[in-house]
């Protein structure tokens, strides 16, 4: 909201749930008593009428700002490092209101996880699909749905007591809905990790990422679609470094570099002090 010498009362709900089943408490068979089973649901409303009931629906006009995330899960022998799976379901809704309209994001998701030890390495495979849509009444090119289907797996290999090598591959295909223009992106990363034993860590990473995308590269769908990335060959690479001082301060150094097709080297650096009390 922008400012204004008018007063208005506002109020505000919180809501927080946690349920959670753990079969080894109900059943004695050896299989069943491995699968434990969850429900977190998350809520905040920013309203102008007061509301008590986190579960009933509210005034879209009177909405200042809407949080609700509900999450399923459904795991598996979740306690083992050998095997496990996660059975993933997940809702959430956000809403925000200015003075000139208000802004609505929706995203349903499913996710299969499965994490296992291959040759003393961790291996995790991650299967998700789902629809996102924004709702905007004030700027016509923010409307948009599109599904999406992302397949990620992770290897971490562990060299020694302090260094750590990870090797990530995605790929992900996204559809507009109904437009059915596609983003199809594969992505290649490796991370290597390495502590020192002065308090220091350093970490140096690579990503190779390949876009084809039918939409336009400059419109707010095509930002959303391919993450602020070009269509075609984007490379990404940095070094991050922090270290432990003395006096409960800590110092952290960054640096990114980019490089898409048709467009230029773009570096980035940050650097940062952190007082700890």
């Amino acid at each position: 909201l922008l400012p204004s010498s008018q007063l208005e009362n506002i109020y505000v709900l919180k809501y927080y749930q946690n349920i959670s089943l753990d079969y080894k408490n109900l059943s004695n068979n050896s299989f069943v008593k491995k699968f434990y089973m969850s429900n977190n649901y998350k809520f905040q409303n920013k309203n102008k009428n007061l509301k008590v009931n986190p579960f009933t629906e509210s005034n879209y006009e009177d909405i200042v700002n809407y949080l609700m995330q509900n999450t399923y899960s459904l795991q598996f022998d979740r306690h083992n490092k050998v095997f496990n799976l996660n059975f993933y379901n997940k809702k959430s809704v956000i809403q925000n209101t200015f003075s000139y309209g208000s802004e609505k994001q929706i995203i349903s998701e499913n996710k299969i996880s499965c994490q296992s030890i291959i040759f003393k390495n961790n291996n995790k495979i991650c299967f998700s699909m789902g629809v996102k849509e924004n709702i905007s009444s004030f700027f016509d090119d923010r409307n948009y749905s599109f599904s999406f289907n992302r397949i990620e797996e992770n290897i971490n290999i562990q060299l020694g007591k302090s260094n750590l090598l990870n090797f990530y591959y995605i790929h992900e295909r996204k559809n507009v809905i109904p437009d059915n223009n596609e983003v199809i992106s594969n992505e290649i990363s490796v991370f290597l990790k390495k502590s020192q034993k002065d308090n220091s860590n350093l970490e140096y990473n690579f990503k190779f990422i390949n876009i084809n995308s039918s939409i336009i590269n400059n419109s707010i769908l095509g930002y959303e679609l391919m993450q602020g990335l070009m269509n075609g060959v984007n490379l990404i690479w940095g070094i991050n470094f922090n270290k432990k001082l003395k006096n409960n301060l800590q110092i952290d150094l960054q640096y990114t570099g980019r490089k898409s097709e048709n467009s230029i080297i773009k570096h980035l650096g940050n650097m940062g002090i952190t007082a700890f009390f």
